[in-house]
């Protein structure tokens, strides 16, 4: 199939669309600048991280690949994200916007609170409460910042 061209309608600059060794579109212009865009899958299949029944932070690995958590809490319980820089370097080729969703599943009898952490934030109710379970869509927002918005 041959090139794409097209001009930018900002610029009166030709641009051409080509792909790379690396499975990456790129962007060529005249004027020798490139854009990339990464098509590869960053994040793999899911598990399941059953955890003790204590106060946890899960690793970046586990909120990136594992995306469902259990946890039969019998006392009040909080789960600390990850940092944003952590889980950025744990999802490889990430662009602002990529997204997915993290379940936490309490069977206990007391609420687990979800706690947020350097450039982590958390959009809506932080409170998972006993024999429930709370879905967030986690939102890349920036190069510094994770978003997880409660479904």
């Amino acid at each position: 199939m041959p090139p794409l061209r097209f001009k930018d309608s900002s610029s009166a600059v030709q641009r051409q669309v080509g792909m790379n060794d690396s499975n990456q579109v790129v962007i060529y212009a005249a004027d020798g600048t490139t854009a990339k865009i990464n098509l590869e899958k960053p994040l793999p299949v899911s598990a399941v991280v059953a955890l003790p029944d204590a106060a946890a932070t899960p690793t970046a690995a586990q909120i990136c690949n594992s995306k469902i958590f259990t946890i039969a809490a019998s006392a009040a319980r909080d789960f600390t994200l990850p940092t944003a820089t952590s889980i950025l370097l744990a999802v490889p080729g990430y662009v602002v916007g990529n997204a997915w969703d993290v379940t936490i599943v309490n069977t206990g009898a007391a609420a687990v609170t979800v706690v947020g952490n350097t450039g982590t934030t958390i959009g809506g109710s932080v409170t998972v409460a006993a024999t429930s379970s709370a879905t967030f869509r986690v939102f890349i927002s920036s190069s510094s910042t994770v978003v997880f918005y409660r479904k």
